[in-house]
């Protein structure tokens, strides 16, 4: 496993909101708002304890995002299909 240059590169806490594309993950009282596929926010339930998603930090336009994944192998994807041109984070996850 490589983990290339990650500001932060994975959190463990607790579902605090879910919505269609994002999670909301509290991690000792501070919460990440984190980009998710549907199969990462399939894995997930609101309220859910000690859950832990892989992060790709990702800085954009002065704006740092964030982006969650289930598995190591996930964020391993989504990380080749940002290398194609034209496919930015959303389209990614997407896919």
């Amino acid at each position: 496993m490589e983990i290339k240059n990650a500001m932060i590169a994975k959190l463990r806490g607790r579902v605090d909101s879910l919505g269609e594309s994002f999670v909301i993950l509290d991690v000792g009282g501070v919460g990440y708002f984190l980009w998710c596929s549907r199969q990462t926010l399939g894995f997930l339930t609101l309220g859910a304890e000690n859950i832990t998603l892989w992060v790709e930090t990702v800085m954009k336009a002065e704006q740092l995002v964030l982006y969650g994944f289930s598995s190591f192998e996930e964020q391993e994807c989504f990380r080749l299909l940002n290398t194609v041109q034209g496919v930015g984070g959303r389209m990614a996850l997407a896919l």
